[in-house]
């Protein structure tokens, strides 16, 4: 058997509103963006790595039952929200280099945080766990689920799923 690729991990769009995605400031060196989570990021134009977070729109669970869940409930958007293409190519690369394909998803935490950060996220584990532990982070799981039903169903299943 060959090599082992790298899982494909980015296949779903999991922000709040997939059609968001606006410059709201631009400066020589900077630019500010709110994405589809509603989080407002300071990218330097000379720098790699990640953005400044400078705000989220979500702090508490009203601003994400208001601004975030609608989209992700919404199950016509998720084939928009899947990257078919990415999966597909990787698969058949995989298929002409006798490469183990592995297919994964973002774990919950990691969808949670770019939507309110890590202090809001945290600060809510303890004052809103029943927000964070059981709406939030059950409906992104719930949503990547379902998701990899679409996609296993269009585009065959991979040769396996890591841990």
């Amino acid at each position: 058997m060959g090599e082992i690729t790298p899982p494909y991990a980015n296949l779903f769009n999991m922000v709040g509103n997939i059609d968001l995605n606006e410059i709201v400031e631009e400066t020589e060196t900077t630019k500010l963006v709110r994405d589809g989570n509603g989080a407002l990021l300071r990218w330097r134009k000379d720098q790699s790595g990640a953005a400044e977070h400078v705000d989220f729109l979500v702090k508490k669970q009203a601003d994400w039952e208001k601004h975030i869940r609608p989209g992700l409930v919404d199950k016509s958007l998720y084939e928009r929200r899947i990257d078919f293409k990415l999966y597909r190519d990787g698969l058949a690369k995989c298929a002409r280099d006798n490469r183990f394909f592995t297919c994964g998803v973002v774990g919950a935490f990691d969808q949670m945080s770019p939507v309110c950060g890590h202090e809001n996220l945290l600060v809510g584990m303890a004052m809103e766990p029943e927000w964070v532990v059981c709406t939030m982070c059950d409906l992104y799981v719930t949503a990547s689920l379902e998701m990899l039903e679409i996609l296993f169903d269009r585009e065959g299943l991979p040769d396996g799923l890591p841990r």
